[in-house]
């Protein structure tokens, strides 16, 4: 590649070990489809190439606000994406989705959650279980309603 660079005229970058794709470390790239969402500007470099890395702890967090939905079994918790660990709902981009996603947007809306992180990463976001305030699972919910069905 560096030859046809160099025959072009162009300059090549300079490349050192854990360079990723020509950019120096800790160089932002940007996101492509990842959980769920299509385009959301730029991030560091991952650090886990698996889908399903685990950490060493899980963890509470909240009762904290939703500060978006990404679709109906995907939320963000400020800069945290968490993917609810027992629901599994329909793709955006579908009825079944857009209705799921609007189901999540209004169980949420206003509510501080309280959510156990499981230790485990799918992609960009942590793997949770959160509860409503009075303690309702919100999978649950989803599920009870049929937005969701439960995720085996």
């Amino acid at each position: 590649m560096v030859a046809l660079v160099v025959a072009a005229g162009l300059t090549p970058l300079a490349w050192s070990p854990g360079a990723r794709d020509g950019l120096p470390p800790g160089e932002r790239l940007p996101r492509v489809l990842n959980g769920g969402q299509a385009w959301g500007g730029f991030e560091a470099p991952p650090t886990a190439t698996p889908s399903t890395a685990t950490s060493a702890t899980a963890r509470t967090l909240g009762p904290a606000a939703v500060t978006h939905v990404r679709d109906g079994d995907t939320i963000e918790l400020g800069a945290l994406a968490l993917r609810l660990a027992t629901l599994d709902c329909a793709e955006l981009g579908t009825v079944e989705g857009a209705r799921a996603k609007a189901r999540m947007e209004a169980l949420v809306r206003g509510a501080r959650l309280t959510c156990r992180l499981t230790g485990e990463t799918s992609y960009d976001r942590q793997i949770a279980s959160c509860q409503l305030p009075g303690g309702r699972d919100l999978a649950a919910a989803m599920i009870a309603d049929g937005s969701c069905r439960a995720r085996r």
